[in-house]
């Protein structure tokens, strides 16, 4: 069956960040997307401890509703988290003392001063940034 220009016109704007506009998406994620492993994050924290001094700052860009920005909170003086999501914002852990969410765009962090990030993490969103920025 021949679809018609408008199906095709509103299947081509559909973008992957777009999907999780829909809180019952966000929610499917939340519950089924798996934090990094105790051993994924072992392996980081030793890479940054044998390259950094102080663990201070930790950014998860597309960090979605937290799953694994959570985890680098025992290592990292202070984390954020950030997704162009604001459904998926909505649903990250909201008492955690070292830990914040704010909704925005991996390529402009400009709420940080320059170069003050020990780590940025992508995880699984790293495919979904702009190619070219």
């Amino acid at each position: 069956m021949a679809r018609s220009s408008k199906e095709t016109n509103a299947e081509s704007e559909m973008t992957i960040p777009s999907l999780f506009v829909d809180s019952s998406i966000s929610h499917h994620y939340a519950n089924h997307r798996h934090a990094y492993s105790e051993e994924v994050f072992q392996i980081i924290i030793d890479y940054c401890r044998d390259t950094i001094q102080d663990l201070d700052l930790a950014v998860d860009v597309g960090c979605g509703p937290g799953n694994s920005t959570v985890g680098f909170t025992k290592y990292f003086k202070q984390v954020v988290g950030v997704d162009i999501s604001g459904s998926q914002i909505a649903l990250a852990p909201k008492h955690i003392p070292n830990c914040e969410f704010r909704v925005g765009c991996a390529t402009n962090l400009d709420f940080l001063p320059a170069a003050s990030a020990d780590l940025v993490s992508c995880g699984l969103a790293f495919n979904l940034l702009p190619k070219n920025e």
